[in-house]
């Protein structure tokens, strides 16, 4: 399965956000980007921040990712076992022995202590 969805980046207070910058007080836009699956049943989701933070690529990426788990559980995957393709937006198995029972069996390498 593919995810597919919308991101709508929106102003939801301006000049809401005081913060301290190179020692001078700003006040900037305190911005919401909306998560809106478009081929799945998931739920509306969203995300704020001030509008020029310094971490702001990285904090939205960690957030998306933090939604995608989310959806996965509302599709009834576990994130234990899967991920949302970064990429390809794609919900695939992760390579992990714990969920691979098949492979362990035909494990047939001996481990000497």
């Amino acid at each position: 399965m593919i995810l597919k969805y919308k991101k709508v980046l929106k102003c939801l207070l301006p000049k809401a956000c005081e913060h301290i910058e190179n020692g001078i007080i700003r006040r900037d836009d305190l911005m919401q980007t909306d998560f809106i699956p478009l081929n799945f049943n998931g739920s509306y989701k969203n995300y704020v921040l001030r509008h020029g933070h310094q971490q702001w690529d990285s904090m939205h990426k960690e957030a998306e990712r933090r939604i995608q788990n989310e959806w996965l559980r509302e599709l009834g995957y576990n994130p234990d076992g899967f991920y949302v393709d970064p990429e390809t937006f794609e919900v695939k198995q992760k390579d992990n022995p714990r969920w691979n029972v098949e492979k362990e069996k035909n494990n047939t390498e001996v481990e000497s202590i």
